[in-house]
């Protein structure tokens, strides 16, 4: 499940999903656009805050693939 998904399922916005994770709303934004590579601090709170139900590798998702390619995970 992707953490779009997962946030319109549950009803909850950015800005909340961001302070239940301790994470800037804009840092949040732009991992969940493909901007941002998200650090394996940010992927443990979604996949805690989730209960497992978005996963660290699933944040990559969104990512153009010639940056995916060259990530090590």
């Amino acid at each position: 499940m992707t953490l779009r998904e997962y946030l319109y399922t549950n009803d909850i916005t950015i800005d909340e999903f961001a302070k239940m994770i301790f994470f800037n709303r804009d840092y949040v934004s732009r991992v969940m656009r493909g901007m941002y590579r998200p650090s394996q601090r940010f992927g443990l709170q979604v996949e805690m805050v989730t209960k497992g139900q978005v996963k660290y590798e699933d944040l990559f998702d969104k990512m153009p693939e010639r940056i995916v390619k060259n990530l090590v995970v």
